[in-house]
């Protein structure tokens, strides 16, 4: 004790009782206040319908599959819809442009002149034909088609 003193002389003033203590009369109708508790969980309690017991689950399971399925599938199947108009659309000028290749890659140097000719009176100029370059492309139309 004489130690304590020396090292916190604070610590050693203070008297050594317990601080917590019972409120007073709470024992007297400790017995009552117990055996009310007892009752009350002895009780049943209320019933829910059975029906509604066993549903509550499967109502919940439904709601988030309902969820996961707006929320997943429906995005899904419009980003495929979009893709697949547009590769369909893609599909039908790539094989547009197909046929036109094969008509021309069958046609000979000779059948195309004729043509030509025959379709204008006067041989195509240079002059024209930079008219024509430059009143149907753009300027990036004709530097893309140079390279």
């Amino acid at each position: 004790m004489k130690d304590l003193s020396k090292i916190a002389p604070k610590l050693s003033k203070i008297k050594k009782e317990c601080p917590f203590g019972v409120p007073p009369n709470y024992f007297d109708d400790f017995n009552a206040k117990l055996q009310a508790k007892i009752e009350a969980e002895i009780k049943p309690a209320k019933h829910r319908p059975v029906l509604i017991r066993y549903l509550k689950p499967a109502i919940g399971i439904a709601a988030s599959l309902a969820i996961i399925f707006m929320l997943v599938y429906l995005p899904l199947n419009k980003m495929n819809v979009t893709q697949t108009a547009t590769t369909d659309s893609e599909y039908i000028g790539f094989s547009l442009e197909n046929e036109y290749i094969a008509f021309l890659e069958n046609i000979d140097v000779n059948t195309f002149l004729s043509v030509i000719e025959n379709g204008e009176e006067d041989p195509v100029s240079d002059e024209g034909f930079l008219n024509y370059l430059c009143d149907n492309l753009s300027d990036y139309d004709i530097y893309f088609e140079s390279e």
